[in-house]
């Protein structure tokens, strides 16, 4: 288990993941805006 979550704990500091971590960030903002200005 441990070995695991060594192993997730490295993808997640790939460079790829962290730009997967920015792009889904920048989809779950827009998202959030989208149904911000949905409500208002």
């Amino acid at each position: 288990f441990f070995f695991l979550f060594t192993k997730f704990k490295h993808l997640l500091n790939s460079p790829l993941c962290e730009i997967l971590n920015l792009k889904n960030r920048h989809l779950i903002n827009s998202i959030k805006t989208l149904h911000n200005t949905t409500v208002s």
